[in-house]
């Protein structure tokens, strides 16, 4: 479920941060190709029925996966808006000392 939860975070964050772009042939490529997968096309086809409130990004968030926290955020690498890196650092000690093994 924690796993769900992340992925639905990403898409959400993505649809919202691309709605400008649907119409771009990168866009529609990037998505045809993405739903070969079998998550992500069920994912994607239901990205609808969620709470987009809930699972928004507004600048940086905590995140949980398999038991560890991160804190999250998005930043720009270039003008254009399509290109961003994604952080992720470890919000609490259990988390730090995981990834200092």
């Amino acid at each position: 479920q924690e796993d769900k939860s992340f992925y639905i975070n990403m898409l959400v964050d993505f649809q919202l941060s691309q709605s400008g772009r649907t119409k771009e042939r990168w866009y529609k490529d990037l998505i045809k190709r993405m739903l070969e997968n079998d998550t992500f096309r069920e994912l994607w086809s239901n990205l609808n029925t969620y709470n987009s409130e809930k699972y928004q990004i507004d600048g940086f968030a905590i995140k949980s996966m398999h038991g560890l926290k991160f804190y999250f955020f998005v930043l720009p690498v270039i003008t254009d808006p399509r290109f961003f890196v994604e952080y992720y650092v470890p919000a609490d000690v259990k988390t730090f000392k995981y990834y200092q093994k």
